[in-house]
């Protein structure tokens, strides 16, 4: 950590050894003016305070700065989040009224070739008097409408860069 002696006069004894912020602390409560020299430990150059503190403050907006932008791209993909996320009731409604349906809404094209086979199995057992197998296999769909929301969800999250 860089330290630094302090005069508050300029021409006084000097004091310390400081931190910047104790320094920054001096200069926002009056207890050290414009008249203020510092000199970094070890160092024999005398500066004034208010370079430093300048150059304290040209930081302090930099930083701000970035912290702002930061703040908005967050923003941003939040709103980009909520504008695209799939919702886990709807994908279950969507699969209860249609074979596949949420698989489709979600966009899980791979899930779809299985909700094909799936359906396939489902029409052979309604013809085939296996109608409980038909609506354990229906059910099955609706499950991995409702999964397959979240997964969107979760990778849509990632994309942005946000945690969910």
């Amino acid at each position: 950590m860089i330290t630094y002696w302090l005069s508050k006069t300029g021409e006084s004894a000097a004091e310390g050894p400081f931190t910047d912020a104790q320094l920054l602390n001096m200069w926002h409560s009056g207890s050290a003016t414009a008249k203020a020299m510092i000199c970094e430990e070890g160092s024999p150059d005398w500066t004034p305070l208010i370079e430093h503190v300048e150059q304290a403050a040209d930081f302090q907006r930099k930083e701000d700065a970035i912290k702002q932008r930061r703040q908005q791209m967050q923003n941003h993909a939040r709103q980009q989040f909520e504008e695209r996320k799939k919702s886990p009731g709807l994908a279950l409604a969507l699969s209860a009224l249609l074979p596949f349906g949420g698989q489709i809404y979600c966009r899980a094209w791979k899930q779809i070739f299985l909700a094909v086979g799936f359906l396939a199995i489902f029409a052979f057992a309604a013809l085939s008097s296996l109608v409980a197998a038909g609506w354990i296999v229906w059910a099955a769909m609706m499950a991995d409408a409702v999964i397959g929301a979240k997964a969107y969800n979760k990778k849509l999250a990632a994309e942005l860069g946000l945690v969910i």
